[in-house]
């Protein structure tokens, strides 16, 4: 067992950051609206991707990342491509690419979006209700440093479910492993 330690939840950084609460808990409208739009949005680039890409180049990539958040279709995906003939191609056959897995793609974002695997709603109601009691229960969120800047390894559901509950200047109990990771 590692050093308790007490810590804002703020600064401490977990995998479901980037997720909204609305999202996690699964609220019926807001993921099926999300799942529809991006889902769309991936057939119409499979319709047309190819061509827009031709004529367009990287701003075709730009304009679909802005409603499809696939690294597929980020742009930053293919920031070191210059903007000469090769990287125009090798854009063309990654659009051709894509065109051609479209289904497989909404298939993807379907499963990908499915929130069945976790109890979210069951976790954040056992904290609002019980509140987050490491003693009592024995069981710590986790963290070690990467880079200067604390990283959840255990506990990310929690931590995120914490994080909407108390606000970031919450600090709390951690279990800090000893670890750092400071050059990668």
């Amino acid at each position: 067992m590692g050093n308790i330690i007490k810590i804002r939840l703020g600064d401490i950084k977990s995998h479901f950051l980037g997720y909204s609460i609305e999202y996690l808990l699964g609220d019926k409208n807001f993921s099926n609206k999300k799942i529809i739009k991006e889902c769309l949005f991936i057939l119409l680039f499979g319709l047309v991707g190819i061509l827009f890409t031709i004529l367009l180049h990287k701003r075709c990539f730009h304009f679909f990342n802005k409603h499809i958040k696939s690294d597929y279709i980020d742009p930053v995906t293919y920031k070191t491509l210059g903007n000469g003939i090769i990287s125009r191609l090798l854009l063309i056959i990654i659009s051709l690419l894509i065109t051609i897995n479209t289904f497989i793609l909404i298939l993807y974002k379907i499963i990908e979006n499915i929130n069945i695997d976790y109890d979210w709603g069951g976790l954040h109601q056992n904290l609002k209700d019980n509140g987050y009691d490491p003693y009592k229960f024995k069981n710590y969120i986790k963290v070690e440093k990467y880079k200067g800047k604390y990283r959840c390894s255990d506990g990310n559901h929690r931590h995120r479910i914490l994080l909407d509950i108390y606000g970031p200047d919450k600090i709390i109990d951690v279990e800090y492993k000893g670890i750092s990771y400071d050059t990668y």
